[in-house]
């Protein structure tokens, strides 16, 4: 019988998770003072995406569940990134308004687009092993 994971994803006969990461997707923009407007604005306006990032030993699912008003399920998009079309992986560690506390982003871009996620409650050690699985199955798919 086929495993449905937290993100709704269910896996193929024989496909194997990875790693499930929850992620805020608002960090998506490539201007991030452009992004952080938008995101100011949607939270007034109650808008919110929820994310994962689920990575199997066969493929790397991005799911976006968006919230309108709160509450209400208004759009989901499930893409499937193709891990021998990616070029680089990488992760930041930034300070947030809390200059005590730091965010952390996941960066991955291929030859066509590229998505960047911030990672919620992560350490260095957590956000380095993200990146080594991507570039294990990056190398492993080529």
């Amino acid at each position: 019988m086929a495993e449905e994971l937290k993100s709704g994803v269910i896996l193929n006969e024989g496909e194997e998770l990875v790693m499930e990461i929850e992620a805020e997707m608002w960090a998506d923009d490539s201007n991030k003072i452009v992004g952080k407007i938008n995101k100011f604005i949607s939270a007034l306006l109650g808008t919110h995406i929820k994310g994962f990032v689920v990575i199997t030993n066969q493929r790397i699912i991005e799911v976006e569940d968006q919230i309108s008003w709160y509450v209400f399920h208004t759009a989901r998009r499930i893409r499937y990134v193709i891990p021998s079309s990616i070029m680089s992986v990488t992760y930041s560690k930034e300070p947030t308004l809390c200059c005590f506390c730091s965010k952390y982003e996941l960066s991955y871009r291929g030859l066509t687009s590229g998505k960047t996620i911030r990672l919620q409650s992560y350490s260095d050690e957590d956000a380095q092993k993200i990146v080594d699985v991507f570039y294990k199955l990056i190398v492993s798919k080529q």
